[in-house]
C-alpha cells in the first residue's frame, strides 16, 4: 500500500498550495484597491483644478460642477424677414433669400442689396452719362423704352435669370448676389458722387464692397470680376458669361413686352381717326381695365424719318433666317459709292469687289427685320452683334453667292482694308466684301457712278488681311 500513501501525500500538498496561491491573489487584490483609494483620498480640489484651468488656484466645487455640467443649446428665435415696400422685392426675397442654401453672410448681403434696390432702385434701368457706356450704342427709341423700366425690376429679373440657370443649388447665392448687384452703379446718388472711377459696373463692385458681410466672402473677387465684364465681348469666369447672357435675355424680354404683336398693330394702322371733340366736350377718363390693356407703339426709327405709323411691329423670337435677302441687296446697292452726310457707307474697286462696312449691312437686317427686338438689344452688346452679322454674311454666300469668299479666311467674315486718302494717310478697317456682278453691274460700271465727292476723299481702297469675327477692332 506505499503507493497510495505516497498518492495522497503528494495531493494534500498540491491541494495546500493552491489554496496558499488564492490566498495570496486575494490579499494581492486588496492590497491594490486599498493603495488605489489611498491615492484618491490624497487629491484636494486645489490639486486637481489646476488641470482644468492651468492656473494655480482652488476651484469652487461649484465652479467645477459648471465645467461637467452640459447646458442644452438655446436656438435663438428665427429674425422676422425684412419688410420691403414693393410687394415684387418681398415676394423675391420670399422665394430666394429665404431659401435653405442661402445663409450666414451672403444673405445677410443680399438683403443689404435689396435694401438699397427697395429704397433706390425706382431709378432708370439705363445710363450713359458716362462716355464708355456700353448703354449708349442703343437707339434713342430703344434707350428711352428701357428707360422707362425701373431699376429694381430690372435686378430682380436679372437675378432671377442667373439663378435659375445654376446646375448646382450651392452657386445660387453667388448668382443672386452678382445679379442683383450687377447694376448698382446706375442709382444717382452713386453716379453724382462716384462716376469719375468709370461707368456704372465699375460704381456698382465699389457699391457691393461697402456692404457688410461682402469683403469676408471668400470668392468676392469672382463676383467683382464677373460684374466687372458682364459688357466686355468675353467675360473670363463662367459666372461673368452666365451675367452676360442672363442680362441681355432679360433686356429681350423688356424690349419684347413692349412691342404689339403684328395682328393688334395692324388694327391700330388701319383704325379709322376719331371725330374731332368739340372744346366744351370732354373726352370719358379710360378705365383702369382699358389702361392696363394699352401698348406702346412699335419702336420708329428717327435717323430715317419713319414714324409710328410706318414702322410695323416685330416677332419677338425673329429667325435670321427669314431675311429677305434679294431685298437686302437692292437696298444696299443704292447705297454704293454714295455720299451722305460727309459720309460713305459701300465703295467699289476697279478690281471688281465691292466693299460694306458692317454697321451699313446691319442696319439694313434691322429695317428688314422691322426693328425686332434681337437686332434691338444686340446694339449694346457687341458680340452677339458679330454673332448675327456673321450668320447673314453666311446666308448671303451659300444662298446668293454674293460675298468674295476668296479675301476671308476660314471663321472671318470681314477683310482688313486699307483706305488711302489723296494725301497718302491712310486707315485700316474691317469691311465686308461683295461680288460686284450680284449687283448687276461691271467694275467700270460701278466706278463710273462713283461720286465725285468720293473721289476727293479717297484715292485707293486696298484689301489686305482678313479681319476675323469675334476679335476685338
Amino acid at each position: 500500500m506505499p503507493y497510495d500513501s505516497l498518492t495522497w501525500a503528494v495531493g494534500g500538498l498540491a491541494a495546500a498550495l493552491g489554496v496558499y496561491a488564492v490566498a495570496q491573489l486575494r490579499f494581492s487584490k486588496s492590497d491594490s484597491e486599498d493603495s488605489d483609494n489611498a491615492r484618491q483620498e490624497e487629491q484636494t480640489l486645489a490639486n486637481i483644478s489646476s488641470l482644468w484651468t492651468g492656473k494655480e488656484t482652488e476651484l469652487d466645487f461649484r465652479d467645477i460642477a459648471r465645467i461637467w455640467r452640459t447646458t442644452p443649446e438655446v436656438k435663438a428665435e428665427p429674425k422676422p424677414p425684412p419688410a420691403y415696400r414693393h410687394p415684387e422685392i418681398q415676394e423675391f426675397h420670399s422665394k430666394w433669400a429665404a431659401h435653405p442654401i442661402v445663409k450666414e453672410e451672403k444673405k445677410e448681403v443680399i438683403e443689404a442689396i435689396l435694401a438699397i434696390l427697395d429704397r433706390e432702385g425706382d431709378c432708370p434701368s439705363v445710363v450713359q452719362k458716362n462716355s464708355s457706356e456700353t448703354e449708349r450704342k442703343y437707339d434713342p427709341n430703344v434707350f428711352d423704352r428701357l428707360a422707362g423700366i425701373p431699376l429694381w425690376r430690372h435686378s430682380l429679373e436679372v437675378a432671377t435669370q442667373l439663378a435659375g440657370a445654376m446646375n448646382q443649388a450651392m452657386l445660387i447665392p453667388d448668382a443672386l448676389i452678382t445679379g442683383l448687384g450687377h447694376d448698382l452703379g446706375k442709382i444717382p446718388a452713386y453716379q453724382d458722387t462716384l462716376y469719375l472711377t468709370g461707368d456704372h459696373p465699375i460704381i456698382s463692385i465699389i457699391v457691393l464692397n461697402k456692404l457688410p458681410g461682402f469683403e469676408s466672402m471668400s470668392n468676392r473677387e469672382e463676383i467683382s470680376l464677373s460684374i466687372r465684364q458682364h459688357h466686355l465681348l468675353n467675360p473670363e469666369s463662367t459666372l461673368g458669361r452666365a451675367l452676360k447672357e442672363a442680362d441681355h435675355q432679360v433686356r429681350l424680354l423688356e424690349i419684347s413686352r413692349q412691342t404689339p404683336d403684328p395682328a393688334q398693330a395692324r388694327t391700330i394702322a388701319q383704325a379709322p381717326l376719331p371725330p374731332k371733340s368739340s372744346p366744351e366736350k370732354k373726352r370719358p377718363a379710360k378705365s383702369v381695365s382699358e389702361k392696363r390693356e394699352s401698348h406702346l407703339p412699335p419702336i420708329p426709327n428717327k435717323e430715317k424719318g419713319e414714324d409710328v405709323a410706318q414702322c410695323e411691329s416685330a416677332d419677338p423670337d425673329f429667325d435670321l433666317s427669314t431675311l429677305d435677302l434679294e431685298h437686302m441687296l437692292r437696298r444696299l446697292s443704292l447705297k454704293i459709292n454714295k455720299v451722305v452726310k460727309g459720309r460713305w457707307s459701300i465703295i467699289s474697286t476697279p478690281e471688281g469687289w465691292v466693299l460694306a462696312q458692317p454697321d451699313v449691312v446691319w442696319d439694313e437686317a434691322k429695317r428688314l427685320a422691322k426693328n425686332a427686338p434681337i437686332f434691338l438689344t444686340a446694339d449694346a452688346d457687341e458680340q452677339r452683334k458679330r454673332e448675327m452679322l456673321k450668320a447673314i454674311v453666311q446666308r448671303l454666300s451659300a444662298e446668293k453667292q454674293a460675298i468674295a469668299t476668296e479675301l476671308l479666311g476660314e471663321g472671318y467674315y470681314t477683310t482688313q482694308c486699307l483706305v488711302i486718302n489723296p494725301s497718302g494717310k491712310s486707315i485700316r478697317i474691317p469691311l465686308i466684301p461683295f461680288r460686284v456682278e450680284v449687283f448687276g453691274y461691271t467694275p467700270s460700271a460701278m466706278e463710273s457712278i462713283k461720286n465725285p465727292i468720293l473721289k476727293e476723299v479717297i484715292k485707293k481702297v486696298r484689301v489686305g488681311n482678313a479681319q476675323k469675327m469675334g476679335r476685338n477692332e
